[in-house]
């Protein structure tokens, strides 16, 4: 007797994933001020940065959800070399492989998401509706999601 005859399908052992997007490579605006001093490529120490990340999302009731942030991986600067981070105060940008702790990350695109007229939220809205035939003049963001 197979699992076919006794009701089970694929379908019900693998439910259907919920649809994704990513923003990859995104510059935000927020300065972040970290809870310990980093050193930069060229020796300076910093404390507040600017980061560019990459998130996943979805979308319930044309709200977004963040699902996963990361630091960019393939974002590059102007020399071609990976740039993620930017300490203006030193005019230093450079890569990094992570950052602890993870809220960090989380935290600063809820300030971006939440941020009048945000650039992220009008990316995400743009992104998804475009894919999914939404009348942009009904997608537009209005104040936080």
């Amino acid at each position: 007797m197979s699992w076919f005859s006794n009701g089970l399908s694929l379908k019900n052992l693998f439910p259907p994933r919920e649809e994704t997007m990513w923003v990859e490579g995104f510059w935000c605006n927020t300065p972040v001020k970290l809870p310990n001093k980093i050193t930069t490529p060229l020796g300076s120490k910093v404390t507040v940065v600017t980061m560019c990340v990459d998130v996943e999302y979805t979308m319930r009731e044309r709200k977004i959800v963040v699902l996963k942030v990361r630091l960019a991986l393939k974002n590059k600067g102007a020399s071609g070399q990976p740039r993620n981070m930017s300490a203006e105060r030193v005019g230093e940008s450079f890569f990094a492989y992570s950052i602890t702790p993870h809220s960090i990350l989380l935290s600063l695109v809820d300030q971006e998401l939440g941020r009048e007229g945000s650039n992220m939220r009008r990316v995400m809205y743009g992104q998804w509706g475009g894919k999914h035939g939404w009348d942009n003049t009904k997608a537009k963001p209005g104040p936080k999601q």
